[in-house]
């Protein structure tokens, strides 16, 4: 999958879950368009909806805590660590998959994983 693809799937689940960007697009359907820039730190997008087109940078959405509460959810999760008592490490899903997400070398393979 492209990474326009990968972000427009990851933004309709996490609008589909509660996350607020549709409020600022007056309930319109949104589309991610083509990047409008790159440079050695950040990455940027256009969203567009019929009203209304709205420039962001990647790491603004991705790594925020709202996207991230509702594209993974607020369940407890085994993180897949063994604590030194044989037991499992437990997480809250979206506070694990952000710490996870922080350290890809490319957080869009992340999040497609889980779409």
């Amino acid at each position: 999958m492209e990474n326009k693809e990968i972000l427009q799937k990851a933004i309709d689940k996490a609008i589909a879950n509660g996350f607020g960007l549709k409020e600022n697009f007056d309930n319109e359907e949104i589309t991610v368009s083509d990047q409008i820039y790159k440079d050695s730190f950040s990455e940027g997008y256009l969203l567009r909806s019929t009203s209304h087109n709205y420039q962001f940078e990647l790491a603004s959405i991705i790594f925020s805590h709202s996207f991230a509460k509702a594209f993974w959810g607020k369940e407890i999760i085994e993180t897949g660590i063994w604590l030194d008592n044989d037991e499992k490490q437990v997480a809250i899903a979206w506070q694990y998959h952000l710490q996870q997400l922080v350290l890809c070398e490319n957080p869009l393979l992340y999040i497609e994983k889980f779409l």
